[in-house]
């Protein structure tokens, strides 16, 4: 129950307290909606509903652009020519079928066009679009984010990694996540959903424009609507749930993508010391309990705050995680000495490299993309040149492996002290 307890503080006080027990316990509960009336307690499930019984809940794009950021990963072993129109979501890659798919369940949706034709290239972090971000150009790679997607893409028509190295289905999936759900979720949602309207329906929708902005930002995030309902470990072994028994699974709702499901990753390995999945699920139910039930601007900015917080806390456990991950690579005894990027052809342990180190890189580009972000610019620029714009391999001319590990232990630091995490789970994350 340590969820639903961690609920009922943010409904009766407000918490912004970050650090909390873990959510990897049995929480099944109730699910109500607030019906658009002041009752006290906030839903346990994502469901909102107007005065006549009418759903104001509303994030199919959100839904398509995280199966397709999910998806994407596949086609640059598979078939690379899709990539493009994937990215793009083109009528052809609509009519394709959902790669993410469900092993013991139908689905509601069987094409990517069934949920929504919204694509990715058109909410990409771009430079001018006005959402806080002054300077959208990747750092560490001088491209704008569309241009540098794009030419991964063109890269991998040339195999699944670059001359360089770089897995590129781990780093597009990875800085994916970070380029437009993340920028899209915080910056543009989140950051301008004060600004909307409240005071009635949208035109012909259910949702007032408010709602829908806070909707939006919560599709962005992945979760399920019974996402508090499930353990971490649930969720990491299996990402969707029949929640309403009617034997197939609604990727609009009962199915995780993106986001949450590292979240449950990252609360699965941090001896009950952090709860991403409760804190930012709770601050989502909450903050649109508030919106619909005539909460003041005060109490929703509150919840705001631990939304964009928590979720960049996330993104820097999981650039913390990998590179556990990809030091432990660095460290094991099976290197000759003599490998360059051509390794990743045929060798294991530098494809288990690279696969790491593109997931600590892309997740760590996401840092950049929230005009709320806690970590100053000066500590990101330098774990950016410490992770490199590429992977050190131990046979180039002049490389230093033992010190690419030092540095990247050093990136490490500075995310521990940034975002206060407790040195011990950092260390085993």
């Amino acid at each position: 129950m340590k969820k639903m307890l961690q609920i009922t503080i943010y409904v009766l006080a407000l918490s912004v307290v970050f650090q909390a027990c873990s959510s990897d316990s049995d929480s099944s509960t109730d699910s109500s909606d607030n019906g658009g009336s002041n009752d006290m307690m906030a839903p346990t499930t994502y469901e909102y509903y107007d005065a006549d019984g009418n759903s104001t809940v509303v994030y199919s794009g959100q839904v398509v652009r995280n199966l397709i950021i999910t998806d994407i990963k596949g086609l640059v072993s598979s078939d690379p020519s899709l990539l493009v129109g994937m990215y793009e979501n083109t009528e052809t890659n609509q009519a394709r079928t959902i790669t993410s798919g469900t092993a013991s369940f139908p689905t509601a949706q069987s094409t990517y066009g069934d949920i929504s034709s919204s694509n990715l290239n058109g909410k990409i972090a771009t430079t001018g679009d006005g959402y806080g971000i002054d300077d959208c150009t990747v750092p560490g790679y001088g491209m704008e984010p569309d241009a540098l997607v794009r030419a991964w893409m063109d890269a991998a028509s040339s195999g699944p990694y670059s001359s360089d190295g770089i897995d590129i289905g781990q780093m597009l999936q990875k800085s994916l996540m970070g380029l437009v759900s993340y920028y899209q979720g915080t910056s543009k949602y989140l950051g301008l959903v004060l600004e909307q309207d409240n005071t009635g329906p949208d035109g012909d929708n259910y949702y007032t424009k408010r709602e829908h902005y806070w909707d939006e930002s919560f599709g962005y995030f992945g979760a399920s609507a019974d996402y508090l309902n499930r353990t971490d470990t649930e969720i990491k072994s299996t990402v969707y749930n029949d929640s309403d028994g009617d034997g197939s699974i609604d990727f609009l709702s009962e199915n995780c993508t993106g986001l949450s499901i590292n979240a449950a990753k990252r609360d699965d390995g941090s001896s009950d010391m952090y709860d991403f999945t409760g804190t930012i699920m709770g601050a989502y139910l909450e903050g649109r309990h508030l919106i619909s039930s005539g909460g003041s601007d005060t109490e929703v900015a509150t919840q705001r705050t631990i939304i964009v917080n928590a979720w960049e806390k996330l993104l820097a456990a999981n650039a913390i995680h990998y590179i556990n991950d990809t030091v432990g690579d660095i460290d094991e005894g099976a290197w000759t000495g003599s490998e360059t990027a051509v390794c990743t052809t045929d060798n294991e342990l530098c494809q288990d490299y690279t696969k790491h180190w593109s997931e600590m890189r892309g997740f760590a580009v996401g840092l950049h993309y929230n005009r709320y972000k806690l970590i100053s610019d000066a500590d990101l620029a330098s774990v950016y040149t410490l992770m490199g714009a590429a992977p050190v391999w131990i046979g180039d001319e002049g490389a230093d492996v033992i010190q690419f590990k030092a540095d990247l232990l050093s990136a490490r630091d500075i995310l521990q002290a940034a975002y206060g995490f407790d040195a011990d789970v950092v260390a085993n994350w």
